[in-house]
């Protein structure tokens, strides 16, 4: 897209309405009304080659740990999408199983105000057994979902307490977003790689999860976080 500027985006979004486009501008002066998704695809090329068929990906950054988790608790985890994508199915590594465990996984949007989860998008079509060890456990998404390119949350919410695989306690990826107390710039065990609440298994992951309360920081361990399958 060489040659091409973007116009006052303010104005643009303005007048593009509800229509969610761009106003851009050649260098003959020539104005266009693009899709802003169009837009975030071709900056999103030049990061990621697009995203495989049939392949699995946790869309974050790569240390992989482990963590017995906590029943009845919340995980949530950055997600940035580099080209649209279409998803089907997510998926969680256990590592040790345990008597009655399952989990449950949701993809929310990123409140562009807060710079956190708020709106389900996606969410399992049942629970993901956590019985068995050293296995990943899939299960389909209740409808298949299309992100468009940009940062959205995962979520991971368990009964019982197996050992699943997440980000490790080095993976800074949250403090990336949310920012992080300076003392994490040398020490791995305040960085932050997630968040979690208290959140009863019994209820689901909710429809808006932007009025959860008793948030903390993850740090020094790791953070579950679920894998998704590209349709």
């Amino acid at each position: 897209m060489p040659n091409v500027q973007i116009k006052d985006i303010a104005a643009s979004r303005a007048a593009a309405a509800s229509t969610d486009l761009m106003e851009i501008e050649d260098a003959a002066g020539n104005s266009y009304k693009v899709p802003l998704s169009i837009l975030a695809d071709y900056y999103g090329s030049l990061m990621h080659p697009g995203y495989l068929s049939g392949m699995w990906y946790k869309f974050g950054e790569f240390g992989v740990a482990s963590l017995a988790v906590t029943a009845d608790r919340v995980y949530l985890t950055p997600m940035r999408v580099r080209r649209k994508v279409t998803l089907s199915a997510a998926a969680f590594h256990v590592s040790t199983g345990a008597t009655g465990g399952a989990a449950l996984a949701a993809i929310y949007s990123s409140d562009p105000t807060t710079a956190r989860w708020k709106t389900r998008l996606a969410t399992l079509g049942g629970p993901i057994a956590c019985t068995a060890s050293g296995l990943s456990q899939a299960g389909n998404l209740a409808a298949n979902v299309t992100l468009d390119v940009g940062l959205y949350w995962k979520a991971a919410l368990f009964t019982g307490t197996p050992t699943v695989s997440g980000l490790g306690s080095a993976d800074n990826v949250a403090a990336d977003i949310n920012g992080t107390d300076p003392a994490a710039f040398t020490n791995y065990t305040t960085s932050i790689n997630g968040y979690y609440a208290s959140l009863a298994y019994s209820g689901g992951l909710p429809a808006d999860l932007s009025s959860l309360t008793g948030i903390t920081a993850n740090n020094g361990v790791a953070v579950p976080m679920p894998w998704f399958k590209v349709a």
